[in-house]
């Protein structure tokens, strides 16, 4: 069909491949600069967008890469990665080895991620004041990044980004696609007369696509009116109460929701903890071991993931195999909640071996906008961290019968609220502060039930 369109006789066919072609080598339309922007980002608009054109090889981009897709969205999540990718590219402008990194950022959409990360803890590096970057890695051997600390010890960072898609968020996808479409002939033949939601916990990850048992136990819950709760092996299923209604309703006939829950974190936390002692191990054959100054690992966490554990932590900075002597974890998210937070929010762990604390290391990161320790300032923060990654269904009926649709891909959220410090030694005393936590806490409760 494809050779039949652009074979040689048809010239129509031969002047649209050609119009595509052009098109792709040219800027689109920037419809990034239509959405919402916190002031202190679209002060620099001007200058970003000056930036961007003068870097960006639109003739060289493929049509899929990420940038692309951003320049494209009216979105603040899209915007905001285009002033972050601007102001990261004037930081590192003229250092020995940008050029090499650009060209990879600007290559392959998926090594995209990758390169981004380096670029990223690049600029973050590279902003405080009393901080010299000195070299990029690019593709190169060696440290992706050189810069000298604000203690004045030359560093080399090894950077790692974990990669979002795993055997295990795509099963979970996967298994949560086919219970839902599965399900429709059970809702049709038994009726209910309201809204409701029904929650699908797994016990482990990854779930095996053939999901039999669960579909089983769905259908018999969704039978039995009077049972609550029900399970097997691996599986539990129970009705809720559903807070917000099911959309679209026709004529007025109630529907279902579906929450499927996954514990995707620790399988994280295990991939990530191991994949990390293997790019320790690495990185110090091919140079740490050699490097005259202090070898550092920058690792960017996944998306479903809440950080390492205290024991996978414990086990990689104890290891005598690899010759680093810091290792800073990093995650970049956008919240769901706007709870004063604007854009994307960062957090970083410093994990420092004993020998990092003795040589007296003291190293400056500042990123672009907020990240946890500028966003609550001077007051306390309250954190949920769900265990369990979730995806949503809903399971409703329209003019052809029913239908299931998505309505919340899989994701793993952790919602941050800001709450003022007691204005006495004991909080328990202090009436005010007591209405605030409740207050932080129904808010945190009532978010994660959207």
């Amino acid at each position: 069909m494809g050779r039949d369109k652009y074979r040689p006789g048809r010239k129509v066919g031969r002047k649209q491949a050609t119009i595509a072609g052009a098109a792709a080598t040219l800027e689109p339309h920037p419809n990034w600069l239509e959405a919402s922007c916190v002031p202190e980002i679209e002060a620099s608009t001007d200058a970003d967008l000056v930036t961007l054109r003068e870097r960006i090889p639109w003739k060289k981009l493929a049509p899929q890469h990420p940038i692309r897709r951003w320049w494209t969205s009216p979105t603040s999540d899209a915007r905001f990665e285009l002033h972050h990718l601007a102001d990261d590219l004037r930081i590192v402008d003229g250092l020995n080895g940008s050029v090499s990194l650009m060209k990879q950022v600007f290559s392959s959409p998926e090594t995209f991620p990758d390169f981004r990360y380096e670029l990223r803890m690049a600029g973050t590096l590279g902003r405080p004041g009393g901080q010299q970057l000195t070299r990029l890695g690019g593709d190169g051997p060696g440290p992706d990044i050189e810069f000298i600390s604000n203690s004045g010890h030359r560093c080399g960072v090894a950077c790692f980004s974990a990669r979002t898609v795993s055997p295990s968020t795509e099963a979970a996808a996967a298994v949560a696609a086919k219970l839902a479409k599965g399900f429709l002939p059970s809702f049709a033949h038994n009726p209910i007369d309201q809204d409701v939601m029904i929650e699908i916990i797994f016990d482990d990850v990854p779930v095996h696509e053939d999901c039999a048992k669960a579909q089983k136990v769905l259908e018999k819950l969704w039978r039995r009116h009077d049972v609550p709760e029900l399970g097997a092996d691996g599986v539990r299923v129970r009705r809720l109460r559903l807070l917000e209604p099911v959309t679209p309703a026709f004529n007025g006939r109630p529907g279902a929701q579906l929450r499927f829950l996954f514990p995707i974190p620790a399988r994280e936390n295990h991939r990530i903890g191991r994949t990390l002692h293997e790019k320790l191990f690495r990185e110090t054959h091919v140079w740490a071991g050699r490097f005259s100054g202090i070898p550092l690992l920058a690792a960017e966490d996944s998306d479903f993931g809440h950080g390492l554990s205290e024991e996978t932590v414990a086990a990689l900075l104890a290891d005598p195999q690899h010759s680093f002597a810091l290792l800073l974890f990093t995650q970049a998210f956008f919240p769901e909640n706007d709870d004063g937070i604007c854009h994307r929010m960062e957090r970083v762990r410093f994990l420092p071996r004993q020998s990092a604390i003795d040589l007296g290391l003291n190293i400056g990161m500042e990123t672009l906008g907020n990240n946890l320790v500028s966003w609550s300032d001077e007051e306390g923060m309250l954190s949920f961290h769900p265990d369990h990654a979730e995806e949503r269904w809903e399971i409703s009926w329209h003019a052809a019968g029913v239908g299931a649709r998505r309505v919340k891909p899989l994701n793993l959220a952790t919602d941050y609220t800001k709450i003022e410090h007691p204005k006495i030694p004991r909080p328990g005393d202090d009436p005010q502060f007591v209405e605030n936590l409740k207050e932080a806490l129904n808010g945190l409760l009532a978010r994660r039930q959207r």
